[in-house]
């Protein structure tokens, strides 16, 4: 089956999500020493022609001017640490 896999992350300014979870981490939690919380949403595109795909991540997921977009992992700092919900 073949498939696209797509990453997007809100630019800082703009991802409230992870704003929400720093709160929650800090105040509801106590987890003080976190310093920064990204989210980063993954989306596996099944079937679609290369076009239908493009359409779709450029129509749907993707914002130029709020996201960063990812087709592979994106790096991710010794000092970071990842999970996947």
């Amino acid at each position: 089956m073949d498939f696209k896999r797509v990453l997007i992350e809100k630019r800082e300014e703009y991802n409230v999500e992870a704003k929400k979870l720093m709160d929650i981490s800090k105040d509801y939690l106590g987890l003080k020493q976190v310093k920064n919380i990204r989210v980063i949403n993954l989306y596996d595109i099944i079937g679609g022609s290369e076009e239908d795909l493009e359409k779709i991540i450029l129509g749907v997921l993707y914002e130029p001017t709020v996201d960063f977009i990812y087709f592979e992992e994106p790096e991710i700092s010794e000092q970071e640490k990842a999970f996947r919900v």
